[in-house]
């Protein structure tokens, strides 16, 4: 097991830490400057024929990382370059040929643009794609920076939407290392996220004896920390990532219950539907996850539900329930209801009753029976339906459902009927009491 590629890809685009130096990108000679041709090896700071590197933005365990410039128009690019004698990191050197290759033949806004990617002197691997200025989200989160909530919900569905898309490559694109560190910015004022280091992508199933298991602590399923890897482990580290955004605590610093992140009321200016997503998100139980980005966007999409009275949480509103399966939901309630006033005035009228005294009192009982047991029956069909249908839909822990104390509501009520009209509701000498 190894942790997460820190290959510069993902790094904040702008001048090293510590005393400026330069790094020859063919040899790999150090020195003050990008001088032109290398002291040491005799050849200018230009790869892949058209793309002459400047400056050095940083390096990591799997590369090296230069800011540079298509010649010749000059349009800024960043250049990665993997040496091949950069160690013994085989695995290393495979890896970043792999998602280079990846990379080069997926299309999305979302995704860094490929401008070149091949062999370079000595053996070495070069790719070279643009140049980012925005920063990363981790950046951004250090910062301070926050989204409203129409901001976040608007960021939250692009990235559920490049997830969508590259799940939905042939075979599925999983990009395992999903955190802030590798989500960029185009510029300092966007905040259309485009997600970098594709170092890690594999394909679905257990990876033990094909690719070495990546570990971003807080970020990475559970899961994958066995090996197994599948669409739902890379929404998982989304969630986890949505999660520091929304609270700015680090995912693994965050209170736990059972395995399962508890945010409290950090995410309570978030929208209900979208808070409900993030916490699905990030189940530790693949079961209880969801299985697929298109699901997850399509409950992030629908429109929040009618707030609940003060104090008391509505099911739907928290899964993001549709404005057709609410109206169903409560005229589940209001029918019987309706009902069950209805009844004993409509059942009188059928049966052709008088209210007269002399039709004795077994009928007087047959007419209880079927007048006031009526709505209580109804009303407890009502109590039923309804809270299977809170059982249905997950809310969040001590709340409410709005809908089963109207069912309790309206069972009382029934009942209180029932008796009042046993007593009350026939006249002297026809009551069954």
């Amino acid at each position: 097991m190894t942790g997460a590629s820190d290959n510069g890809l993902s790094s904040a685009e702008g001048d090293p830490a510590g005393p400026p130096r330069f790094l020859c990108p063919h040899c790999r000679a150090e020195r003050g400057g990008c001088e032109d041709p290398c002291p040491s090896c005799g050849r200018p700071p230009v790869v892949l024929g058209d793309f002459r590197v400047d400056r050095l933005l940083g390096s990591g365990g799997m590369g090296v990382v230069f800011a540079g410039r298509r010649l010749p128009a000059g349009e800024p690019v960043a250049v990665k370059v993997m040496f091949l004698a950069h160690g013994p990191d085989w695995k290393g050197y495979e890896l970043f040929e792999r998602g280079s290759r990846v990379l080069q033949g997926l299309r999305h806004p979302g995704l860094p643009r490929v401008h070149a990617f091949g062999e370079g002197e000595g053996g070495s691997l070069v790719l070279v794609r643009e140049a980012f200025d925005g920063g990363t989200l981790e950046d951004r989160i250090r910062q301070g920076a926050r989204l409203d909530p129409a901001g976040f919900r608007r960021l939250s569905e692009s990235l559920l939407g490049l997830l969508e898309y590259l799940h939905g490559r042939v075979p599925p694109v999983l990009h395992r290392d999903i955190k802030p560190r590798n989500l960029m910015f185009r510029t300092d004022d966007d905040w259309d996220p485009v997600l970098v280091d594709f170092d890690t992508v594999a394909a679905p199933g257990p990876q033990e004896g094909r690719l070495t298991i990546v570990l971003s602590p807080g970020y990475t399923a559970p899961e994958q920390l066995a090996g197994d890897v599948s669409a739902a482990s890379d929404l998982y580290s989304l969630g986890a990532t949505l999660v520091h955004l929304a609270t700015h605590v680090e995912p693994d610093l965050l209170p736990r219950r059972r395995g399962r992140i508890e945010p409290g009321r950090a995410l309570a200016g978030l929208e209900a539907p979208v808070r409900a997503v993030l916490l699905k998100l990030v189940e530790p139980d693949r079961a209880h996850r969801y299985a697929s980005a298109e699901e997850a966007l399509r409950d992030l999409r629908r429109k929040a539900a009618p707030a609940a009275t003060a104090g008391v949480g509505h099911p739907l509103q928290h899964e993001g329930a549709s404005g057709a399966e609410t109206t169903a939901a409560y005229c589940g309630v209001g029918f019987p209801l309706a009902v069950a006033v209805c009844t004993p005035a409509l059942v009188r009228t059928a049966l052709g009753l008088p209210l007269g005294s002399e039709h004795g009192p077994l009928v007087g009982v047959a007419r209880w029976g079927v007048l006031a047991g009526l709505p209580v029956v109804l009303a407890l069909a009502t109590t039923a339906y309804v809270w299977l249908m809170a059982r249905r839909f997950r809310r969040r822990k001590g709340e409410v459902p709005v809908f089963f104390v109207t069912a309790l509501i309206v069972l009382a009520l029934a009942v209180l009927g029932a008796v009042l009209m046993s007593v009350f509701g026939y006249p002297p000498g026809d009551a069954p009491l």
